[in-house]
């Protein structure tokens, strides 16, 4: 009997454990995905030394965190397209270096390449 409820605690203790990881990782996600639109917002304000400043808190913030690379890739492309061409080498050599052998890392070097077009 008391091995019957070891066993049945140990299952809901793990569907629970799988419950909350799920949701931070959800949750982690959607802070990404906000960071990412604001430094969207200020860099299509132009306002580049904000959107540096934003950029290197969501990197402090969610450097373990998968998808990281991606939003950063994707701020390095929105610098890219509007001629902040710096930033967005800075930013793919970021990428590049911390995740050298993701699809993002790929996309980090061609924004290199259109960086320097």
């Amino acid at each position: 009997m008391i091995k019957r409820v070891l066993v049945v605690s140990l299952a809901l203790s793990t569907i629970v454990f799988f419950q909350m990881a799920s949701t931070c990782l959800a949750e982690t996600s959607d802070n990404i995905e906000q960071a990412k639109q604001q430094i969207f917002v200020l860099i299509d304000s132009g306002n580049y030394a904000s959107a540096d400043s934003a950029t290197n808190q969501l990197i402090a913030d969610f450097a373990n965190s998968s998808g990281v690379d991606e939003a950063v890739q994707q701020i390095a492309e929105k610098h890219r397209i509007v001629k902040n061409y710096q930033k967005a080498i800075e930013l793919s050599r970021y990428v590049i270096t911390k995740q050298p052998q993701s699809n993002r890392a790929v996309w980090s070097q061609m924004e290199i390449v259109m960086s320097n077009m």
